[in-house]
């Protein structure tokens, strides 16, 4: 019988046996049925397989080998660039085929195979029985009992979702016994391909309840009307939900924050009368990078008078070798100098991509040269009238339908009948044309 050797080295025992199980599910998967496998390193690691070693103990586990004999050899061998691929998804793994010949010599001598041992329990070892010969052994499949099932829990609806970190969440909205029911205020930030969402909510036991909400998609109302969802633009819907918030509480005259945004960091020191309204930064699934659009929203907000505990090393400008925020790149994001940046660039190498990417800037009349003015009459409108204006557009008066309208048992069964007469008449008529023919 034909046999075929696959090895594969690696430094961590736990990716090593990963390797082994996963091989022989492919192999199952591929022939369904379990073929006889003898595996040759750390042979209590895989209790429901039986387990061969070869050679002394003193043998280096890193380098294992995985035997198969079988008479699908030939398809084995087919399938051995697809194992190989496979196997790559763990990490430290090199995947490299042995010589048949010295798999087959190894596994003639059967009778010299020492019995497994498991390196943490010496007590346990495998007894040898005449009907598990090398030939015989196969891969048998542990089944979830019945009690696994009766007793299984699902997780939350969010998190079979994947939109809600539950572990970050409980450590927000978490609040000390001795402070009864004070909310405790996050400060959310989400963004969308053409939108940002900024809100100041709380936790209650019936929901989370929204404070007071921003969206970019707002700024146009300030002369904003393109480039809605990058930095400079999260920078202004952070500014206008803190200066929006604070004016809801009457807290705007006292705190009025960062007046001039110069890209250094802030923090609002408490007044006489008022402590600041405090918020925790809530970012949910997204990634804290340096520089991301989240702490220019973050930024709006601490210019704009909120307490946010946070630190300057997200901040885009943040030098991880000197470990300073350089104010101006900060100051350059916040006014869209890294987009008049990217204008000139492409005037310069790519003028047909430019009129492409930039038509929507080019039909406002916004260049690279007073994109920052624009930027700073945004605050300015902002900070004059943060309110919310209600929409003038009007409430159509038909909603519009995208399926068709449920209809009552009286009207399908007269729907039912027209449809039979209709037929009815129909065949009639076929059959007078045939009478006159």
């Amino acid at each position: 019988m034909d046999v075929m050797k696959f090895i594969l080295h690696s430094k961590q025992a736990k990716n090593l046996t990963a390797a082994m199980i996963f091989l022989v599910d492919m192999v199952i998967d591929i022939y369904h049925e379990a073929l006889p496998v003898i595996f040759t390193a750390n042979a209590a690691l895989l209790p429901h397989c039986r387990i061969w070693r070869h050679g002394s103990a003193k043998e280096n586990i890193s380098a294992s080998s995985i035997f198969f004999r079988s008479s699908h050899l030939i398809s084995v061998v087919r399938h051995f660039q697809l194992f190989k691929k496979l196997l790559f998804a763990y990490d430290g793994i090199s995947f490299v085929e042995a010589n048949p010949n010295e798999c087959r010599d190894a596994v003639s001598g059967k009778e010299e195979m020492e019995m497994p041992r498991d390196p943490l329990n010496p007590s346990f070892a495998a007894t040898r029985d005449s009907n598990l010969t090398p030939a015989t052994m196969v891969f048998v499949k542990a089944n979830k009992p019945r009690a696994y099932f009766k007793r299984f829990q699902v997780k939350f609806k969010r998190r079979r979702e994947g939109k809600t970190d539950y572990r970050a969440r409980i450590r927000l909205i978490n609040q000390d016994k001795n402070k009864y029911n004070t909310p405790k205020y996050r400060f959310v930030v989400r963004f969308t391909n053409k939108d940002i969402t900024a809100q100041i909510i709380s936790a209650t036991i019936a929901g989370d309840m929204v404070l007071a909400a921003a969206y970019s998609h707002e700024l146009p109302r300030y002369g904003l009307e393109v480039g809605l969802t990058n930095y400079a633009a999260a920078y202004c819907t952070g500014l206008l939900l803190a200066r929006r918030v604070l004016k809801k509480l009457e807290m705007d005259e006292e705190y009025e924050g960062n007046v001039e945004a110069t890209g250094e960091d802030y923090s609002v020191e408490p007044a006489e009368s008022r402590r600041p309204f405090r918020a925790l930064l809530d970012v949910g699934l997204l990634r804290t990078t340096t520089g991301n659009r989240v702490f220019g929203a973050l930024k709006g907000a601490l210019d704009g008078g909120l307490d946010i505990p946070h630190s300057e090393k997200r901040f885009a400008g943040f030098s991880k070798d000197s470990k300073q925020l350089d104010a101006e790149v900060h100051h350059k994001y916040i006014y869209g100098g890294h987009v008049a940046a990217y204008m000139r660039t492409l005037i310069e190498d790519e003028p047909e991509k430019y009129q492409t990417h930039f038509s929507l800037y080019a039909k406002k009349g916004i260049d690279a040269d007073n994109i920052e003015e624009l930027y700073k009459k945004v605050h300015a409108g902002i900070r004059a009238d943060p309110t919310v204006k209600k929409s003038d557009k009007q409430q159509p008066k038909e909603h519009k339908r995208y399926n068709l309208k449920k209809l009552t048992y009286d009207e399908r069964k007269n729907k039912l009948i027209e449809r039979l007469n209709a037929l009815n008449n129909a065949a009639g008529a076929d059959d007078d044309e045939e009478d006159d023919d």
